[in-house]
C-alpha cells in the first residue's frame, strides 16, 4: 500500500463533508484518504472556563489513533472535529499540526454552516494542515492554501491549491523521502 493518511470524525461530522475531505485531500496529495470510524470528544479536553476543547489534546487523540495497527505508522491522521478549538497562544483555531507525530486537526465549529461555504473552507484547512504534516511551513503568497489564515476572510480568499514554491518543496521531499515521520 502506497502514502496514506486516515480521516477520522471526531464526534457527530456530516458524512458528505467528511467524503469531500477525503477526496481534495487525495487530489492535492496524491495518496489514499481512507475514512475511519467515529471518534467520540474528550470531555477530557474541554476547558469550562473558554468553553472550549483543547486543541493539544485532540492532537494527542490523532497520534493515539496513528499508533493502532493495523494501520502503518509511517502515514498520517486528520482529525476532523466540529467542537472550538484553542491553543495557548491563541483565541482559537481553524486546525492544527504537528509534523514530527504526522497528525492533523480541522475544527468546522467556526465556519459558519449554512452559508455554502463550509465545505470550501473545511478543504483549505484540511489541506493546509496536512501540508505542514509534510514540513511545509507558513507561506506568504496570500493565494497559497499554506497562507496562514488569521480569520474567515483570509481562508475564503487564499486558494485551495499550493503555490508553485510550495508545491515544488513538497514534491521535493515526497520523492526525496525527506518527510519523515515519528
Amino acid at each position: 500500500m502506497g502514502e496514506s493518511i486516515k480521516i477520522v470524525p471526531l464526534g457527530d461530522i456530516d458524512g458528505g463533508l467528511i467524503m469531500e475531505i477525503a477526496s481534495q485531500v487525495s487530489m492535492s496529495f496524491g495518496i489514499t484518504a481512507i475514512v475511519d470510524e467515529m471518534q467520540c470528544c474528550h470531555e477530557s479536553a474541554y476547558n469550562r472556563r473558554r468553553n472550549q476543547y483543547s486543541g493539544e489534546a485532540f492532537l494527542k487523540l490523532m497520534e493515539d489513533v496513528r499508533g493502532e495497527t493495523p494501520f502503518p505508522r509511517e502515514h498520517r491522521v486528520l482529525g476532523i472535529t466540529d467542537v472550538d478549538l484553542y491553543i495557548p497562544d491563541l483565541n482559537y483555531v481553524f486546525g492544527l499540526a504537528d509534523e514530527t507525530r504526522s497528525v492533523a486537526l480541522v475544527s468546522v465549529a467556526r465556519f459558519k454552516k449554512g452559508n455554502g461555504r463550509l465545505i470550501e473552507r473545511a478543504v483549505k484547512t484540511a489541506v493546509h494542515e496536512i501540508g505542514h504534516t509534510y514540513g511545509l511551513a507558513h507561506c506568504h503568497d496570500n493565494r497559497c492554501v499554506m497562507y496562514f489564515s488569521y480569520n474567515l476572510s483570509d481562508t475564503d480568499y487564499k486558494g485551495k491549491e499550493f503555490c508553485l514554491k510550495c508545491r515544488k518543496t513538497l514534491d521535493a521531499r515526497i520523492l526525496s523521502g525527506e518527510v519523515m515521520c515519528a
